[in-house]
């Protein structure tokens, strides 16, 4: 694992706290794989609904440009603890969508609607905004990492997303939706309309 990618799994234990684990990029993958955290939740989180999610984000997008003029890693959180296949599904999924524009020659964009996407924690959803992880005031992470941000995927139903480009911002779209309680990590929720 490169210096970099190491100093961004340690970004990702200061801010979101440990247990993490790093799932390496697939090997002799052209462009050069990139890599996945996974958080863990812990102890008392196990019991609390809200605090229970998962955490994967990647490891190395931000140093590969994968989002247009900004050093970002992609990332979501799912509702609950995944077992192993399911951790190296959606990590493989999530390293996969993140090297998309190294293989296209485009780079994403902060509130991008990606389509065709498929995420196995998040079924039946296909499309996802890329909003940043705090929408209100920004996120990056700590310092010495702070000129490193975060966007979520967020995984949208096919009327979200009809809200969403309803608005001239998408960002403004995203959080109509948060405000009529959209909960953001639930793969089973219901559409927010």
């Amino acid at each position: 694992m490169s210096k970099d990618v190491e100093e961004i799994a340690s970004a990702y234990e200061s801010w979101f706290g440990p247990p993490v684990t790093v799932i390496r990029g697939r090997t002799g993958a052209e462009p050069p794989p990139i890599g996945v955290v996974h958080r863990v939740p812990v102890g008392k989180e196990l019991d609390d609904p809200v605090a229970n999610v998962t955490l994967l984000g990647t490891l190395g997008a931000s140093s590969a440009g994968v989002v247009q003029g900004l050093a970002r890693e992609l990332a979501f959180e799912v509702r609950g603890t995944l077992d192993e296949p399911a951790i190296r599904a959606n990590a493989e999924a999530l390293a996969d969508l993140a090297e998309v524009p190294l293989r296209t020659g485009r780079a994403f964009a902060v509130h991008d609607l990606l389509t065709n996407l498929s995420l196995p924690a998040f079924p039946g959803f296909d499309t996802a905004l890329l909003v940043d992880w705090d929408p209100v005031d920004g996120f990056t992470f700590l310092p010495p990492f702070e000129n490193i941000g975060l966007l979520r995927v967020l995984p949208l139903l096919p009327s979200e997303v009809a809200h969403i480009e309803g608005f001239a911002d998408r960002g403004e779209g995203y959080l109509s939706l948060v405000n009529r309680g959209m909960d953001e990590v639930d793969p089973t929720r219901e559409p927010t309309l």
